[in-house]
């Protein structure tokens, strides 16, 4: 059965210019984190309420609480700030917040749908692709292209075959080139929430409350904290609600996640490259005296010379994007 069909509405409205987003059943509505958003909610009957995961953040003093102490919105209710430019109590971090709507008494929810919050920085599925193509075994053009550059066969001590090594070192340079701004970025202005703490404070405090508050002043704990209070509606002590600016969001530790992955495989691929120009300077250093005598032999140092030349490029490529990674890891 669709809203309308019931006597309901629910609207949400998105962004700067407040475009209207009309709810129906099993619907998925999407938006972007710290996007503008605001929710009006109209039924044909009083006690029909509309309930939305995480309004127990949101002012208390703002909201109805229903025969069970959970925060819910009434009919009528317009333009309610879910969240704005000047308000941001709410804490939209990218997830999917249930909405339903549902009749003062009844155990079953008569409409339901979807919020969609999506992060505003790198999404998940960026993130997998990056993984995706850095852990791929790279046989072909890659590979290829390595091979025919720079003339280099690695050896297999460092205990994984040349034809990997090769790949990461080509997709490692690309995700350092490719992805250097966007780290850039990431470090300048990096993704950030409010974080909600709870604390006990003295009543004359100003201080926000929630549902958990209203629910503390009735356990038993809160009515020990209140045992002087002349009354209940009079509370000594509440719970009030402390915020604080974190960085340690799940887009950033997605992000660091990966950085770190990245480091420890250019790590691998730069070990890799010494044991091979190690290998090959023992190589000459063996040759040596026979250049004289031996033509082929002149010819193999020389070409063991020029190998080095070029693992040493590789090399020094390798440290730049480590510093870079491990820079970014630190900011």
């Amino acid at each position: 059965m669709h809203p309308e069909d019931e006597g309901v509405s629910i609207v949400f409205f998105t962004g700067r210019q407040e475009i209207p987003r009309k709810v129906t059943k099993d619907s998925v509505i999407e938006v972007f984190e710290r996007e503008n958003l605001f929710v009006s909610f109209t039924a044909n009957e009083e006690n029909v309420y509309l309930y939305i995961d995480g309004l127990d953040g949101y002012d208390s003093s703002m909201l109805h609480l229903d025969e069970e102490g959970i925060p819910c919105l009434r009919s009528g209710t317009q333009k309610f700030p879910l969240y704005s430019d000047e308000n941001e109590d709410y804490p939209l971090i990218p997830a999917d917040y249930m909405v339903f709507v549902k009749r003062k008494g009844e155990q079953n929810d008569s409409i339901e749908a979807t919020l969609r919050v999506r992060p505003n920085n790198i999404t998940e599925d960026q993130l997998d692709v990056m993984r995706d193509e850095l852990n791929e075994m790279v046989q072909g053009l890659a590979y290829d292209r390595t091979r025919l550059s720079h003339g280099v066969k690695l050896n297999e001590k460092s205990g994984l075959p040349a034809t990997v090594v090769l790949g990461k070192f080509v997709i490692l340079k690309h995700i350092v080139n490719e992805f250097g701004v966007t780290l850039e970025n990431l470090v300048r202005r990096p993704d950030q929430q409010l974080e909600r703490h709870y604390r006990e404070v003295k009543s004359n405090v100003h201080c926000k409350q929630d549902a958990k508050s209203s629910r503390w002043l009735l356990s038993e704990q809160g009515q020990r904290a209140n045992a002087a209070a002349k009354s209940r509606e009079h509370p000594e002590v509440i719970l009030g609600i402390i915020y604080s600016l974190t960085y340690n969001t799940p887009e950033n530790r997605m992000v660091l996640g990966f950085l770190h992955y990245v480091s420890s495989q250019m790590e691998l691929v730069l070990r890799a490259i010494h044991c091979t120009i190690t290998e090959d300077q023992r190589a000459i250093e063996t040759r040596e005296p026979y250049r004289a005598i031996q033509k082929s032999t002149n010819h193999e140092v020389r070409a063991l010379k020029n190998k080095i030349m070029s693992l040493e490029s590789m090399k020094l490529d390798m440290k730049k994007g480590i510093f870079y990674v491990q820079k970014y890891m630190g900011s």
